[in-house]
């Protein structure tokens, strides 16, 4: 073996594994959906059955009713982020007039009506196949959809962890700055080189 193959060995060997990390592999991992949500999940499906006008009265007075745990999860299940319905509602409705957040989407008729037609997409096939808002495999589908669409929907936060984890561990090393090892949002820690190797110096960002 070539000096080039061993270090190509010992470079694979030590090759970060994220699908057996411990930290990956619990974030990915949702929770069941408890009875209560199952219920939400019930009346949504049971809503968006109706035109999208008639749908949006009933889901955006269920949305107030319940809050933004029961906004996340639909958001969840329609293939959206948090962060994304904000700003496919900006591209089409323009900056001022979408919400700000998620949290604020029940205050808005655009933004529900955006969501009722996600979610139509996601439940027609299921329509089509004749199953009823009370059938028992109903839970069985939104729990295999939950799990389905959890780590794309996690994906975001999951990264910012990630990183602010890595910069947690420089600022503990290098404390610079130093309250970055208890608070991760500040500054992002800098590591400058040696004089020697001036023009590279790099930031952890």
């Amino acid at each position: 073996m070539s000096k080039l193959d061993q270090r190509r060995e010992e470079f694979f060997r030590y090759v970060w594994d994220h699908t057996a990390d411990p930290f990956v592999i619990g974030y990915e991992a949702r929770a069941p959906l408890t009875d209560a949500e199952m219920e939400w999940l019930r009346q949504v499906y049971q809503y968006c059955r109706a035109d999208v006008e008639i749908a949006v009265p009933s889901l955006k007075e269920l949305l107030e009713s319940n809050g933004t745990s029961l906004t996340a999860l639909l958001l969840q299940l329609s293939g959206l982020t948090r962060n994304k319905i904000i700003s496919d509602l900006k591209a089409s409705l323009g900056e001022g007039a979408a919400p700000k957040s998620y949290k604020q989407l029940h205050k808005f008729d655009s933004g529900v009506r955006y969501l009722v037609r996600r979610l139509k997409r996601v439940f027609e096939p299921l329509y089509r196949s004749g199953i009823e808002s009370d059938a028992d495999t109903l839970r069985g589908v939104f729990e295999a959809l939950s799990q389905a669409t959890y780590p794309g929907y996690i994906r975001q936060e999951r990264a910012k962890r990630q990183g602010h984890m890595g910069e947690q561990r420089l600022a503990e090393l290098y404390q610079s700055p130093s309250q970055s090892s208890q608070k991760t949002a500040v500054d992002d820690p800098l590591l400058e080189v040696p004089p020697a190797s001036r023009g590279n110096r790099v930031g952890a960002r």
